[in-house]
């Protein structure tokens, strides 16, 4: 079972959902089911493709939000990432993304 408190108020111990503004390119979702990048999506070629962790389709990553991968094949940059490392995080959208949605 999942329960979902969307704008819950928070403890003491835990803190305030970062916002990523992920610019002009919108947030990153995987091309098939529209599943928000989190950080169970598995990079692949380098950093150029992720693998979904819900529906496992491959996407191609925007240019603007490509990086290189580690030995270990995680993105170089996932700790500056909150979409990443963290199990919540905000989204700012464009004005181009809430018009389609």
């Amino acid at each position: 079972a999942l329960a979902i408190s969307p704008l819950a108020n928070l403890r003491s111990d835990e803190f305030e959902p970062p916002v990523t503004n992920f610019g002009e390119i919108g947030p990153i979702r995987c091309h098939r089911c529209k599943a928000y990048m989190c950080s169970f999506m598995q990079f692949i070629d380098g950093g150029k493709r992720f693998i979904c962790c819900f529906c496992e389709a491959a996407t191609d990553v925007p240019p603007e939000y490509f990086n290189h991968l580690d030995h270990s094949g995680r993105r170089m940059d996932w700790y500056q990432r909150p979409e990443l490392c963290l199990g919540s995080y905000e989204v700012l959208t464009t004005k181009q993304y809430c018009k389609v949605c």
